[in-house]
């Protein structure tokens, strides 16, 4: 039996990749949703906005690949966007990566964030990873622990390391001393606020939790909302936030599960408050595309999500582009470290072509066409110190409309890791915040049947540790 170590600090404790492997598996994809990995950025369709078709179940059409020259070495590509501008930008800069290199060809599949984890397991078990796989920092790191794919530190090493990368984006691909991918782009999830709607109540943006939940108590009536929240596949994020606004996390640094502990139980409360007292009814059942929806539709005060709004406002919602405002979740007694969701590349094992894969990196890190994808869809950050420093990154049509909202979301990028992760990638967290039943029927639970705060969330936290412990057996 193969075992590697859990954690980063004295608390490591040996866990067993075949029951880890297990586990993944018999969790399901939660964690995708949990942690960001499958929410989409494309735009909502005007249905979307008065009921219908939703921002993320919006109909997309894959383009066809192009065909790989003959007698070229190829450079598999499973990619996760269904996006035709996402997948146009993979065809074109393939055309490009052979024209540089005529020996080499990239061969596209589209694979989805959803179906990753059942295609990199299969493929693994049949050996026959591809030479690339783009999903979450998450998924990419499960990947790794269970021997899918190959160390990438010499990718980040010629591409210059932390003089190349930003600080917060790259320090996410590192476990054990190693780094198991490299970063693509990253997008905070931050708290977006009606400027008109807090100027008519004579309201400033919240700076505490006083002030955020009194402000959006005072912004809800006579058909007006103070939040829109996502609790049914967006609950981890806006609990380590709260928790992070306290000076902790959902867990510690050793892996521990820190959501029964005071600052736990406040968080939860918050969020409990917040949905209960200033979100319509039936907001417990609420997700992403819910939230986004119902704040596009109505008057609501503040929405907690991704920045993929600005470009959903800009197109459904134009005149509302002037008074939208931004800023980091406040915390209680602290300012939290902001909330991310990290996509990037990994390497396949054992893959045909492992050279043309870094050769391509290393093509498509630089600016240009990193400057492409980010602007195929926009709502996406960089992750690299040009592009981040560039003001062709904001010379775009939709991200020139919001110059203060862009500023504020980039610092935040620059700093930010994924929910639930805080002290970095562990797998064990990755097994508890994938619990099913886990934190959205937790949190459904005390707003759709009044269970005790404290005990939905001893419920939870048992399920918690019931799959860390199966983990490490």
């Amino acid at each position: 039996m193969q075992h590697g170590e859990i954690g980063t600090g004295t608390g490591m404790k040996r866990f067993s990749r075949r029951l880890f492997f297990g586990s993944m598996l018999g969790a399901g994809l939660g964690v995708l949703a949990a942690c960001g990995g499958g929410t989409t950025t494309t735009a909502p369709t005007k249905a979307a906005v008065g009921g219908g078709v939703t921002p993320g179940s919006a109909p997309t059409a894959a383009i066809a690949p192009a065909t790989v020259p003959p007698n070229a070495k190829v450079v598999t590509f499973w990619i996760p966007w269904g996006q035709p501008e996402r997948q146009k930008w993979v065809d074109e800069w393939g055309t490009k990566f052979h024209e540089k290199y005529p020996d080499q060809a990239l061969k596209m599949e589209f694979v989805g964030f959803a179906n990753m984890r059942q295609r990199w397991i299969a493929a693994q078990q049949s050996g026959q990873m591809p030479e690339l796989l783009c999903a979450s920092f998450t998924e990419m790191g499960a990947a790794s622990v269970a021997g899918a794919t190959e160390r990438a530190d010499d990718v980040v090493k010629d591409l210059g390391g932390s003089q190349f990368f930003l600080e917060a984006p790259l320090a996410t691909w590192q476990y054990q001393g190693a780094y198991y991918g490299i970063p693509l782009y990253v997008f905070p999830r931050m708290m977006y606020y009606r400027k008109d709607l807090f100027a008519a109540k004579g309201l400033k943006p919240p700076t505490d939790w006083e002030s955020w939940y009194a402000g959006a108590k005072a912004l809800t009536g006579d058909d007006r909302f103070g939040s829109a929240l996502a609790p049914a596949d967006h609950s981890p994020e806006v609990i380590d936030y709260l928790m992070r606004g306290q000076g902790s996390s959902i867990f510690d640094k050793a892996g521990k599960v820190l959501l029964d502990t005071p600052e736990g139980e406040a968080a939860v409360d918050m969020f409990a408050r917040l949905i209960k007292d200033t979100g319509p009814q039936g907001m417990p059942n609420y997700t992403e595309d819910d939230q986004v929806k119902f704040f596009l539709a109505k008057d609501v005060g503040t929405i907690v999500t991704w920045p993929s709004i600005l470009q959903w406002t800009a197109q459904q919602a134009p005149q509302r582009v002037k008074d939208l405002g931004t800023l980091v979740p406040p915390g209680k007694s602290q300012a939290p470290q902001p909330v991310t969701t990290n996509i990037g590349f990994a390497l396949g094992k054992g893959a045909k072509n492992l050279e043309g894969a870094k050769k391509y990196l290393s093509f498509i890190m630089q600016d240009e066409p990193n400057l492409a994808f980010l602007h195929s869809i926009v709502g996406v950050f960089p992750v690299t110190k040009t592009v981040a420093d560039s003001p062709k990154f904001v010379d775009n049509p939709i991200l020139s409309q919001y110059p203060d909202v862009v500023k504020t979301s980039l610092e935040a990028s620059n700093k930010g890791i994924e929910g639930g992760y805080v002290y970095g990638f562990n797998p064990t967290n990755t097994l508890a915040l994938n619990t099913n039943p886990g934190f959205p029927q937790m949190m459904q639970a005390i707003g759709l049947e009044n269970v005790p705060i404290k005990q939905a969330i001893a419920d939870q936290v048992k399920r918690m540790n019931a799959a860390i412990s199966q983990g490490r057996r």
